[in-house]
C-alpha cells in the first residue's frame, strides 16, 4: 500500500525500491524502516512510499468512534458516490477519506427535502439557452475594481505600487487579500502590511487573480438563505480552491493562485442561478431531491444547459483570463478542455470536496468522474490523504469571507 512519509513508523518494510525524482535509488525493496530512512524521504521531497502490509500497521483513523457512527457515515458516502465507478483506485481512496472525515465530523445524509415547483425549472430551463443566444441573459455588471485589474495585468508597465492603488480603493478587498498572504496559505515568515510588497513578493498576476476570486464572490453574498447558505456555498469554494492550489503544487506547476481562483469560482454560474433566477433555483434543487439524481444532470435534461455554460458566459462578458475561464467551465469533463491538467486538478478537488461534505453548492452527489482527465493527471490516490490534512490546515486560516 502506498502511504505518506508522514504515516510510516519505524519497523515497517518497504515493499518496491524509492527513487528520487531522477530515478536514483534512495531505498532498496526489503528495507526495514529506521530514522535515517525517514529524514532521507524528506530531504528529498518523497511524496509516497509503498509499505508491506500498511493497511494492518497504520494506526486506526477512527478509533474512539462508534461503529454504528461509521457505518452511518459509510451508507452516506455509498449514496455521495452512486454515480460513479466506486471501483476506481482514485474513488476508492476518496470514498475512504470521507468515510473518515464524515465519522469524525458527524456529516451524515440527514437532508431536507427542498421545496420548489417543477414547472418553474422547466420553464426556467427552456428560457435560458434563447436568452444566451439572444444575448439577454441576466448576468451582473462588471465591478469597476475587475475592470480596472484587467487593465493593470494587460499593461506591461504596471508597477506593483499601482496595483495596489487600485486593490487598495476597497478596504474590504486589500483586508482580505492581506490576510490570505499572512496565513498558512503562504506561510512567510514575518508579516506582509501592505499590497504593494504582497504583489513583490506574490508576483503581479498571481495577486491580481487572487482579487479577482474575492471580487466575484462578493458580489454574491446577498442570495436568500431559503435558496442556498452562502457561507456554506463560500466553504464548499474555498476549500476546492485550497485543495486545488495544493494538488496542482503536487504536480510542479507554477501560478497555483490560477488553481486556487478557479476552484473558488469552479460553481460561479450556480451562484448567478441562485442570485438572479430565485424560484427557478428553488424548483432545480427541489426537483434533484425529489428524483435522487445529481443536480448537474437534471440542469442537463430540463433543458440542454448546465451552470457551467452560465458560468462560461458571466466570466466572458466580464472578460476574465481566458486559461481561468476554460478551466472553470470544464471542470466536470476536464479531457474535453483545451488543456486537461488544470481542470483536471479542479475536478478532482470538487470530488473530494463533496464526498468529505465540506459547506454546501446545492450538488448534493457527485456526478462526474472523467477518468480519462485523472490519467492525464499521473498522480497516485495515495497523494490525497496527505493534500486533504493540508487543505483543512489552511482552511481554518482562511475564512476569508466570513469576518468583516
Amino acid at each position: 500500500m502506498k502511504v505518506s512519509p508522514n504515516q510510516i513508523k519505524e519497523g515497517m518494510i518497504f515493499a518496491s525500491d524509492v527513487f528520487d525524482i531522477n530515478y536514483r535509488l534512495l531505498i532498496p525493496q526489503g528495507e526495514t524502516v529506521q530514522p535515517h530512512h525517514i529524514r532521507i524521504l524528506k530531504i528529498w521531497g518523497v511524496q509516497e512510499v509503498d509499505i508491506l502490509g500498511a493497511e494492518e500497521s497504520l494506526p486506526d483513523k477512527t478509533s474512539g468512534i462508534s461503529q454504528d457512527t461509521i457505518e452511518e457515515a459509510r451508507e452516506t458516502v455509498g449514496q455521495i458516490f452512486r454515480f460513479v465507478d466506486i471501483n476506481h483506485p482514485a474513488i476508492k481512496e476518496i470514498c475512504r477519506l470521507s468515510i473518515r472525515y464524515r465519522s469524525k465530523e458527524g456529516h451524515f445524509r440527514h437532508l431536507i427535502k427542498r421545496q420548489g415547483d417543477p414547472v418553474e425549472a422547466r420553464r426556467f430551463n427552456s428560457q435560458i439557452p434563447m436568452k444566451i443566444r439572444a444575448n439577454n441573459l441576466k448576468l451582473p455588471e462588471t465591478p469597476l475594481i475587475i475592470s480596472e485589474l484587467r487593465e493593470m495585468i494587460d499593461n506591461p508597465y504596471a508597477s506593483a505600487s499601482d496595483i495596489a492603488r487600485v486593490v487598495n480603493k476597497s478596504t474590504s478587498l486589500s483586508a482580505l487579500l492581506l490576510r490570505i498572504v499572512n496565513s498558512a496559505f503562504y506561510n512567510f515568515p514575518e508579516k506582509i502590511d501592505s499590497i504593494s510588497w504582497a504583489v513583490t513578493l506574490i508576483g503581479t498576476k498571481e495577486i491580481v487573480n487572487l482579487a479577482f476570486g474575492i471580487s466575484v464572490m462578493e458580489v454574491f453574498t446577498d442570495i436568500p438563505k431559503e435558496i442556498i447558505d452562502v457561507q456554506s456555498f463560500i466553504r464548499h469554494s474555498l476549500f476546492c480552491g485550497i485543495l486545488s492550489r495544493i494538488l496542482g503544487a503536487n504536480k510542479n506547476l507554477v501560478h497555483t493562485e490560477q488553481l486556487f481562483v478557479a476552484g473558488l469560482l469552479h460553481d460561479i454560474g450556480r451562484l448567478v442561478i441562485y442570485k438572479y433566477y430565485p424560484k427557478e433555483s428553488m424548483a432545480l434543487l427541489a426537483l434533484a431531491d425529489q428524483q435522487g439524481r445529481p443536480l448537474y444532470r437534471i440542469e442537463k435534461e430540463m433543458g440542454g444547459i448546465r451552470h457551467t455554460h452560465v458560468g462560461y458566459y458571466l466570466m466572458k462578458k466580464w472578460h476574465l483570463p481566458h486559461e481561468l475561464v476554460d478551466n472553470i467551465f470544464h471542470h466536470h469533463c476536464p479531457s474535453q478542455g483545451i488543456n486537461p491538467l488544470k481542470p483536471g486538478i479542479i475536478h478532482m478537488a470538487d470530488i473530494i470536496t463533496t464526498g468529505l461534505g465540506i459547506g454546501n453548492s446545492g450538488e448534493r452527489f457527485v456526478p462526474s468522474f472523467d477518468k480519462v482527465a485523472w490519467d492525464t493527471l499521473c498522480v497516485s490516490p495515495g497523494l490525497f490523504d496527505t493534500a486533504v490534512k493540508q487543505a483543512l490546515h489552511q482552511l481554518k486560516f482562511l475564512g476569508i469571507f466570513n469576518q468583516g
